[in-house]
């Protein structure tokens, strides 16, 4: 870490966090035991959400969702390796990645627990800003640190931002194309709906219903029909993405029941419903009571 404090951009770093990996055996399920400072880990980890408290201890620890359930562990409970008792004060919320089966632990109690006294794994190095010259940090760290392979993760992450802004721009296509597809076929059924029923219109017009009531009775069904269809389609839609997310990820994707997501379906499958019912509304009104009553 001194080396990394000593290059020539060492005011453009931020964080510092250390890593030391090493498999722990608890109650004879083997786990990936990962030694961090958890101080400077959680202002790095911005991401991570924990269940129960921030380590404070020399013997606190923190267990991902997955290793969790794996080692039938919840905040509170007691873990023993050796002569040492450890106590899960916190457990990561499932992320989808690697990091949720983790146990972490105190970095100089890892290193204790496997003989490594001052041994390192890596270091995660996070700029002070975004603008900094990550590309020169990477250069004279690697120069200081020739034994270890430095990388900027700085790099990664726009890569993936990149694929996240391209499936993103691609799903924005689909839905609009969707959206559109969806609007033509409901205004297809909904004309196909008012000409089979243009004689009970003309009956309505002739009992002294006016043009604004027969408008409002298709539009308020259309809605209603639309209304049922956006919950339908909500939940298979999202039965749907939580079957087909991992098997196209190819890794776990965690996938919620959002009511914000469900409430925006509901407004936009009504709003579909009424903008397809102006055409066969204006079919209804303009057309003559005595015309449709002909067709009787």
């Amino acid at each position: 870490i001194n080396s990394v404090l000593s290059i020539k951009n060492a005011e453009n770093i931020a964080l510092i966090a250390p890593k030391l990996l090493g498999v722990l055996e608890i109650d004879g399920v083997k786990t990936l035991g990962i030694g961090v400072d958890f101080s400077a880990e959680l202002k790095m980890k911005k991401w991570w959400s924990l269940e129960g408290e921030t380590p404070s201890a020399y013997n606190h620890v923190v267990l991902g969702s997955d290793a969790a359930g794996r080692l039938n562990k919840a905040v509170g409970s007691k873990i023993f390796i050796g002569d040492k008792e450890l106590i899960v004060t916190g457990i990561l919320q499932k992320i989808g990645s690697e990091e949720d089966n983790g146990f972490y632990l105190a970095l100089p109690l890892l290193q204790e627990l496997l003989d490594k006294e001052g041994k390192l794994s890596f270091i995660e190095i996070s700029a002070l800003c975004y603008t900094c010259p990550i590309e020169d940090i990477v250069d004279q760290i690697s120069k200081e640190l020739p034994e270890a392979k430095v990388t900027a993760i700085l790099e990664a992450l726009e890569a993936r931002k990149a694929i996240v802004d391209k499936f993103t721009s691609l799903a924005r296509t689909v839905s609009f194309i969707v959206f559109l597809i969806g609007f033509l076929i409901v205004a297809n059924s909904v004309l196909v709906a008012v000409n089979s029923r243009i004689q009970e219109m003309g009956i309505l017009r002739s009992l002294g219903f006016k043009r604004i009531d027969v408008a409002g009775i298709i539009v308020l069904e259309n809605m209603l029909v639309s209304f049922v269809g956006g919950i339908i389609g909500y939940f298979i839609g999202t039965l749907l993405a939580k079957w087909l997310a991992p098997l196209i990820a190819q890794m776990e994707v965690l996938i919620t029941w959002e009511w914000r997501l469900a409430i925006t379906s509901l407004i936009l499958a009504v709003a579909v419903g009424i903008l397809a019912s102006v055409l066969p509304v204006l079919k209804v009104v303009r057309q003559s009571p005595v015309h449709s009553l002909r067709m009787v």
